[in-house]
């Protein structure tokens, strides 16, 4: 007879674990991930769980759950997952995503998971071979989104490759000083000895790109830049403009036109795919003087999420904690994108120096010290990564799609609602 899912209790088939606290997990170098109530936060030497396992937030306002695909640390704002029965531990992780274990207050001063909700949990749970079924569909989805994740990295990293060789570096500048006997200034000296040293193993710029940079240096208040570039300001790049949040009172003003952009919805990503928060028309048209073009590059401007940057490729508006800048041309915009997202700490040491709260207004944002090449190379630039801009954006797109479709599964899945048997060529 066919052995059936049988109804139980979190607390019959596993217990939670407390984590131990650890020093020096955030800036350490090890082999382990350190996991926290919201996800890795560092790593170290060795692991607290042998294995791969489940984390569950213990601590905080917002506690999550989280996967590890090899041995791993938990400090102690968070828990692991100790099974009592064997189980695949990623069914366990994909189970406990259907259930707000925020609700689980223990009633401490600081929020906190109560064990005792948490095992008493109803959980459906199926045969061990009904569980890798399960994982092998739900798991087929979250390997498609993190192949488009490291593609994603690989993507940008060329992004800030190119641009740290053509605008910080001046690579190319360099090779040709070298071939014209031209000086070389001294903080750039190391770097030509080690190109001129290359001899026939450095491959040479190739010619179209190699004619859009001089062959010599100048001085500028940023130090040497390549002759005939010059230092200007980001408000000589196009518009600047502060967001604005439409007055809460008014009842209309959210809807589902157009997007309004805040902190929150900038991570780490270069172009931002979707928004929480929608305008109506009422509340267009009360900040239709604070709109943004598609194309426009985005700035948080305050706080300890200061200096993220991205681009927003639709009409929009944002909040005031957000600087955007709608650019002189798509060219200058590439430009910008690239630069300001290697300058992130540099935003956040300008925006708290003297202010108790970190802020870069937009005075200050606007007077921004920026290199400016000629529009030529911008042009060029702008031929190279665009593309990449746009795979980008498509890989993000499909990511966002495949998860929305693995979380209307997951439940039914899990549930036995959906037969196994017709999953068996999805995705």
């Amino acid at each position: 007879m066919q052995e059936k899912a049988r109804l139980t209790t979190w607390g019959e088939i596993a217990t939670l674990e407390y984590g131990k606290g650890i020093r020096g997990y955030k800036d350490a170098i090890g082999d382990y991930p350190v996991y926290g109530t919201n996800g890795q936060v560092g790593w170290h030497h060795e692991p607290l769980c042998s294995h791969p396992g489940v984390i569950v937030g213990r601590k905080g306002v917002y506690r999550g759950i989280h996967y590890s695909k090899r041995p791993f640390y938990v400090i102690d704002t968070a828990f692991y997952l100790s099974p009592k029965v064997k189980m695949d531990l990623r069914w366990a992780y994909y189970e406990l995503l259907t259930h707000d274990i925020n609700s689980m207050d223990s009633g401490s001063a600081i929020p906190s998971t109560s064990r005792e909700n948490f095992y008493g949990l109803p959980v459906l749970f199926p045969p061990y071979e009904e569980q890798l079924r399960i994982v092998e569909i739900l798991g087929s989805f979250d390997d498609k989104i993190e192949l488009n994740r490291r593609m994603n990295e690989t993507l940008e990293g060329m992004t800030r490759a190119l641009y740290k060789s053509w605008f910080v570096d001046f690579d190319p500048v360099i090779d040709k000083a070298l071939a014209a006997g031209n000086p070389i200034p001294e903080e750039f000296r190391e770097r030509a000895a080690r190109r001129a040293a290359l001899g026939d193993k450095r491959k040479p710029f190739p010619s179209n790109i190699a004619s859009l940079f001089p062959d010599s240096f100048t001085d500028s208040a940023l130090g040497p830049i390549p002759e005939g570039w010059r230092v200007g300001a980001i408000k000589d790049c196009g518009s600047i403009v502060t967001g604005k949040t439409p007055k809460t009172k008014i009842s209309g003003n959210f809807g589902q036109i157009m997007p309004f952009i805040t902190p929150s919805d900038i991570t780490d990503q270069l172009i931002i795919t979707k928004t929480s928060r929608y305008l109506s028309k009422k509340g267009i048209e009360a900040l239709k003087k604070n709109l943004i073009n598609p194309g426009s590059i985005c700035i948080t401007c305050i706080g300890s999420q200061m200096g993220k940057v991205t681009l927003s490729p639709f009409k929009a508006v944002t909040n005031q904690q957000i600087n955007s800048i709608i650019p002189i041309d798509k060219y200058f915009g590439a430009y910008i994108l690239v630069n300001l997202r290697q300058r992130r700490s540099e935003m956040y040491r300008i925006g708290s120096s003297g202010s108790t709260m970190p802020i870069l207004n937009k005075s200050t944002f606007s007077k921004l010290s920026i290199l400016l090449p000629n529009t030529n190379l911008l042009e060029h630039l702008y031929r190279i990564i665009w593309p990449l801009l746009n795979q980008w954006e498509l890989n993000d797109n499909i990511s966002k799609s495949l998860a929305a479709l693995r979380n209307k599964l997951l439940p039914k899945l899990l549930s036995g609602e959906i037969n196994m048997d017709s999953m068996e060529n999805v995705p």
